[in-house]
Order: structure tokens, then C-alpha cells, then sequence
């Protein structure tokens, strides 16, 4: 069964959710502020990821720093069965993902996981970010901004493609940037897309509720 989908406005929020944020009055130079910033450009950067590129949790911790052409505004994913395709970045995930990759410094950085846990260790060299932890970050962000119903990485990805549904993109083309084989598999999404217009409609349409304009004659003639 599928998830319901986020709101539009839900997924701004969850965009927008600032959980990191560097006191003016702090010292920017002190190691603690500083893994506070990239932690914050960090979490917007994969939240960014997931709802504009729709791809799956296993995909985004899977990616290089390689993978990202900012040029072309795309990013490499390498999905179920090692079927590669390429997906478009929408440019404020494309701004998420310069700033964090600005913050990535260093030789040999193209070849390094593009997120990283920011724990402290005695490693140099830096540990790919687990799948749990993007849940986490994603619940956290859902919780901070009010958003009532637990937000994972599977219900961003549905909410990204119904988005494009109901903007009206052709189902052929969610399959290809959803990387799904089969277009069954993203047919489901229909049933989602129908129920929420359905829903808006229930809620705006005046003939939905005929009993709130019911003509006043029949009314009487009832009595």
C-alpha cells in the first residue's frame, strides 16, 4: 500500500526546516559551529535530493560526489538490478547541493561518499551516511515543522511523483525518472493522484455537498 502523500506545502516546510542554525552570536571559527553548519546545509541538501530527484533512500546514500554534475543540473543513480539512470535537478535542490558540496574540501573529493556522517572519529577518511540516519534526519524535519504524520524517505518519493502527476506529467516519463521496470509499478500512483483530487473536490465543489444548497422549494415541500 502506498503511503499518502506530503502536501505541497508540507514538502516546502520539510524543504525549509532548520534544525541547525549557527547563534549569530557564536564563534563561527569553533569546530562545534562548524560541523553545526554543515550539518545544517548538509540535511537541506539530502532533503532537497530526495523530493526533487525522487530517488530512493538506498540510492542517495549510495551516490558519490562524482555522481552530481552541477553543470548539467543531473545526478547519476544507479537503481534496483544496477540499472543506471540519470535525473534532473530542479534548481533549488541544485542550489541545496552546490552549497554543500562548496563546504566539501579537499584532494581527492570527487571520489568520496556526497554524504557523509559528521560524528566525530579517529578515521581521516569519511563514512558514508547510513540509511537510518537519513530516516532520522527526515523524521526530525517532519516533526519540526508540524508535520503530523511520520515522514520517511519511501513517502517523499511518493510525494514527488504524484506532485508531477498532478502537475500533469505523462506516467511514462515518472517510470523513467522513478527508475521503476515495470509501468504497473508506477500506475499505483493513479489511484493516489484520483483519491486526492477527490478529496479537493469533496472540499471545494458546491455541488459536492448538495444538501448545503438544496433548493429552498423542496425544502417546503418536504414539510
Amino acid at each position: 500500500r502506498l503511503p499518502r502523500p506530503l502536501s505541497v506545502d508540507d514538502c516546502d516546510a520539510l524543504m525549509k526546516a532548520d534544525l541547525g542554525a549557527t547563534p549569530a552570536a557564536a564563534a563561527s571559527d569553533s569546530r562545534r559551529e562548524r560541523r553545526r553548519e554543515l550539518r545544517r546545509v548538509r540535511d537541506r541538501a539530502l532533503a532537497e535530493l530526495l523530493y526533487g530527484a525522487g530517488i530512493r533512500v538506498g540510492e542517495l546514500v549510495g551516490l558519490d560526489v562524482r555522481d552530481v554534475d552541477l553543470r548539467a543540473r543531473e545526478v547519476r543513480v544507479l537503481g534496483k538490478g544496477s540499472k543506471e539512470r540519470v535525473v534532473p535537478l530542479p534548481q533549488l535542490c541544485h542550489q541545496a547541493l552546490s552549497r554543500w558540496i562548496e563546504l566539501r574540501t579537499g584532494p581527492g573529493i570527487l571520489g568520496e561518499p556526497l554524504f557523509i556522517s559528521l560524528r566525530p572519529r579517529r578515521e581521516s577518511s569519511p563514512r558514508r551516511l547510513a540509511d537510518r540516519e537519513v530516516r532520522r534526519i527526515l523524521k526530525e524535519r517532519g516533526l519540526s515543522v508540524g508535520i503530523q504524520d511520520r515522514v520517511h524517505p519511501h513517502r517523499v518519493r511518493h510525494s514527488y511523483a504524484t506532485h508531477l502527476l498532478d502537475m500533469g506529467a505523462d506516467l511514462r516519463e515518472i517510470q523513467e525518472l522513478l527508475g521503476h521496470a515495470s509501468l504497473s509499478t508506477t500506475q499505483k500512483y493513479t489511484a493516489v493522484s484520483a483519491e486526492h483530487l477527490r478529496q479537493v473536490y469533496d472540499r471545494a465543489h458546491p455541488r459536492a455537498h448538495p444538501q448545503a444548497r438544496a433548493d429552498p422549494r423542496d425544502r417546503d415541500r418536504r414539510k
